[in-house]
């Protein structure tokens, strides 16, 4: 039987022409120091932790995160708990989508830290006028 591939661990390799230990999570090839040391060894393990408890991805400032990525992440929590007790999708994920969609076209490139109160009426107005 082989394993299923949500269930292998990234492996912990050389990078050969600079001798540093490092990782290929979510894409990124994150560096942790000369390889095959006890310390890069452990950052290894904490970060892949880190990853594992983090839904396997990495763990990313609040200040960097945009609207766009905050959406995603929303829409993700959204399909997981908004279910019917026959498992199908509940309404409320149509209400949200025709809302987030508009937030998306109006703000989805700003951080997240930037979006406030004025923002918030702008995505109300659009919405407003759009009917």
């Amino acid at each position: 039987m082989t394993a299923n591939k949500s269930s292998i661990l990234p492996s912990y390799r050389c990078h050969k022409a600079s001798g540093q230990g490092y990782v290929h999570l979510n894409g990124r090839r994150i560096y942790l120091g000369k390889f095959d040391q006890s310390e890069t060894r452990q950052k290894y393990l904490q970060l892949v932790a880190e990853w594992e408890a983090n839904g396997r991805r990495l763990s990313v400032d609040p200040n960097d995160i945009t609207v766009v990525e905050l959406i995603a992440r929303f829409w993700e929590h959204t399909h997981a708990y908004y279910r019917m007790p026959n498992g199908k999708l509940s309404i409320t994920i149509i209400k949200y989508q025709m809302t987030l969609r508009v937030l998306k076209e109006v703000y989805g490139s700003i951080k997240t830290i930037e979006f406030g109160a004025v923002q918030l009426k702008m995505v109300r107005q659009t919405m407003i006028e759009r009917g």
